[in-house]
């Protein structure tokens, strides 16, 4: 059965692909286990949250994020990711959990029970990927960054945009 749902996926977002704008980021599958790739992997310039982002002492811990895109026009997609300024892909491209997010999507729109009791928030400033992906500015990018490492929601697809 798993073996079917990687298949099922996979032709989904090829079919997705040549049908329509999703965007770049998307989950891949190998036959052993799921794994994400990374839209421009090959790029140094990726921010990588796991690696020098450390939690801070008495910070807050938060839920999930709400990215406030109201309006912008954002367009649902079926694998938005979250930018910063300078095209980091903060959300979106890896350490996603296949069988979460094809059952229920990479995010949620409009509905913050996704991003739990105690979500950050952010404002987008703009959107890429034919208006499906919000960018936000690098501080909010660091916050969240910040924040995700007290509480990894992230891979936890705890990820809710406000359209």
């Amino acid at each position: 059965m798993k073996k079917l749902i990687q298949i099922l996926f996979i032709a989904t977002f090829l079919f997705v692909s040549i049908i329509g704008p999703i965007g770049i980021c998307a989950a891949a599958v190998t036959s052993e286990n799921a794994v994400a790739i990374t839209a421009g992997e090959a790029t140094s310039s990726q921010i990588q949250p796991e690696q020098g982002v450390k939690p801070v002492p008495n910070a807050p811990i938060y839920t999930g994020i709400i990215i406030d895109a109201k309006g912008l026009g954002l367009q649902r997609a079926m694998s938005p990711c979250i930018y910063d300024e300078n095209n980091n892909i903060i959300y979106g491209d890896k350490d996603l959990d296949l069988a979460f997010i094809t059952q229920n999507g990479m995010v949620d729109y409009n509905a913050g029970a996704r991003a739990g009791a105690n979500p950050l928030i952010i404002k987008a400033i703009a959107l890429k990927n034919f208006n499906s992906s919000p960018v936000i500015s690098n501080g909010d990018a660091n916050k969240i960054l910040v924040a995700n490492a007290q509480n990894h929601f992230l891979a936890k697809s705890a990820v809710v945009f406000e359209e």
